[in-house]
């Protein structure tokens, strides 16, 4: 029913591992029933493949939010504060972002030198398995922003290495009930991992 009745708007999980969009949106990303699911994604079909509108998993809504613009760093560094403004309201002083996308680290420079981050922070890098060398490197790099920062951490990475049982991804070992043919996703292979936590431990 939302597909069919709803023709532009679109919600995001509170944890962000699931989107639902109308038909518009799905037009516009060229989503059709012969788009292959992402590595690391699904789809959500009807019996004759369309899709019904939800997509699971970030790699499957990039499809779409990826054709939405890209705020500028004014706008990012005022997003953060009004972010930290919130906390502060709340009590909160300490904060964690766990998905530090590449150029978001010196963004959150920016917000600290201005004045606009009002909290303490942890950032946590994001690990790709596509991406895991080249991300590494940038890491190391961007760590070194915050070397005479003492209120931003930013020494952790992040890696998904499967789904989330609250978008019915999560690995499995037997097939979900409402999905007989399917046990979840697998971001990371086991092979993958072992080389990644190797490279790290040597840098």
């Amino acid at each position: 029913p939302f597909y069919a009745d709803t023709a532009s708007v679109y919600t995001i999980h509170n944890l962000a591992f699931q989107g639902i969009f109308g038909h518009r949106v799905l037009e516009i990303a060229g989503i059709k029933a012969h788009t292959k699911d992402p590595d690391g994604g699904s789809i959500a079909r009807r019996a004759d493949g369309t899709p019904k509108g939800t997509l699971r998993e970030p790699a499957a809504m990039d499809l779409i939010i990826s054709c939405i613009p890209a705020r500028t760093a004014k706008e990012e560094v005022a997003a953060i504060a009004w972010a930290s403004g919130q906390m502060l309201k709340s009590g909160i002083t300490f904060s964690t972002d766990s998905w530090v996308e590449p150029g978001m680290a010196a963004l959150y420079k920016s917000a600290h030198e201005s004045g606009a981050l009002q909290v303490d922070m942890n950032i946590s890098h994001l690990v790709t398995p596509e991406s895991w060398r080249e991300d590494s490197d940038r890491i190391l790099s961007d760590r070194t922003l915050f070397d005479e920062i003492e209120s931003i951490n930013a020494s952790s990475v992040k890696f998904l290495a499967d789904g989330a049982l609250s978008s019915g991804t999560a690995a499995l070992l037997q097939p979900y009930d409402d999905q007989p043919n399917f046990s979840g996703i697998t971001i990371w292979s086991n092979l993958r991992g072992a080389r990644f936590n190797r490279y790290v431990s040597k840098r």
